[in-house]
């Protein structure tokens, strides 16, 4: 499929899209002036050159359960700061590749959504395993109540030259979005780190999260809170500052503008948890707090 400047595609409550393709017969959804998919559509691609921000971007509305993308290419979409696909719904997203897309950014006040796959809204029971993320503004975004595995990729070498740098995104995360864990949630993501904002994320005492060895979760303003009779299992969890770019690159994009401070984000409350939090280190954060406190 091929859109024109700010085409946008909705998929409304009670319907479903299926778009199942293979790794030799992908689906693209695409620039209008992208000559290298299915021709010159337009007439003139001798004189235009597709680019991020084409075409807008496909929505999946929150009554909508069950829409299917294998391996799918989205590409030169994000136009107006929009995801490429937000999921508000029940979706899967398998094997498929997001590149060159330019919207969705978590805490630029202009953006209309949180990433190039924004799925913060989504159920939780959406998938997304599986995927290639790059040379996007801000790759993925997924809720917090949402499982999510290691198996997706977010830097590719596309010209296949062992000698020339893998093609990443202009910000190396994924945001995951507020709210409280209250069933069996999992992340297992180290190859970027994954990003908090101002908001607060907790785990109630129905819920156990499980944060595999060796994550980099960076913070800015945001906090964590452990309620009685919480689970959290892991061992070797990093928390740091969103500016602390020692840990997993410069994810907040900005070289050497800013560092990284004390106080940058707000820290960790254990409210009776089950765990002694021996298995985390923390960086950067204002403070961590018992249930003696409050």
């Amino acid at each position: 499929m091929k859109c024109t400047y700010r085409g946008s595609l909705y998929v409304e409550n009670g319907s479903v899209i299926t778009a199942a393709g293979t790794t030799l017969k992908p689906v693209l959804f695409t620039s209008a002036n992208d000559a290298s998919a299915g021709g010159d559509s337009v007439l003139n691609d001798a004189n235009k050159i597709p680019d991020s921000g084409d075409w807008s971007g496909m929505i999946i509305e929150s009554e909508s359960v069950g829409s299917q993308f294998s391996h799918c290419t989205f590409s030169y979409g994000g136009s107006g700061k929009y995801a490429v696909l937000k999921i508000e719904g029940r979706a899967s997203v398998e094997n498929c590749t997001f590149r060159d897309n330019l919207g969705g950014h978590p805490y630029d006040g202009s953006a209309e959504d949180t990433a190039t796959l924004d799925a913060s809204l989504a159920d939780e029971s959406t998938v997304i395993t599986g995927n290639l993320f790059y040379r996007n503004t801000w790759p993925l975004s997924i809720g917090c109540s949402m499982n999510l595995d290691a198996t997706n990729s977010f830097s590719f070498d596309e010209d296949g030259d062992p000698g020339t740098t893998e093609e990443e995104n202009d910000h190396q995360g994924i945001f995951i979005d507020y709210g409280n864990i209250s069933t069996t949630v999992e992340w297992d993501e180290t190859e970027v780190p994954l990003c908090f904002f101002g908001m607060l994320v907790r785990v109630t005492p129905s819920g156990t999260l499980t944060v595999n060895p060796g994550t980099v979760i960076k913070s800015s303003g945001a906090e964590f809170i452990f309620e009685y009779g919480a689970h959290v299992n892991s061992t070797g969890v990093i928390f740091t500052s969103f500016r602390d770019d020692t840990l997993l690159g410069d994810t907040n994009c900005d070289a050497s503008a800013s560092g990284p401070s004390n106080g940058d984000w707000t820290g960790i409350g254990v409210l009776d948890s089950d765990d002694n939090l021996s298995w985390l280190t923390r960086d950067n954060s204002g403070s961590i707090r018992d249930s003696s406190e409050g």
